[in-house]
């Protein structure tokens, strides 16, 4: 994977939490479920150094488009 800049602020902006919904079933019983995000490992640029760390597959999309 190509390293890539990024930015605390940067990160952070494209960050998405878990969400809650609901599984319904045939029967319409509804139970909790969580949406969870995409997280990928990427090494990317923070101040010049190479860090490995996890991002949302959304935030690593948007930062192939910013090259």
């Amino acid at each position: 994977m190509p390293k890539r800049k990024i930015n605390h602020e940067t990160r952070r902006k494209f960050a998405k939490r878990t969400q809650v919904g609901n599984n319904v079933s045939f029967s319409q019983i509804k139970t909790k479920r969580l949406f969870r995000t995409n997280l990928q490992w990427a090494t990317i640029e923070i101040d010049g150094k190479p860090v490995r760390v996890r991002l949302t597959a959304r935030q690593i999309k948007a930062l192939c488009k910013t090259k």
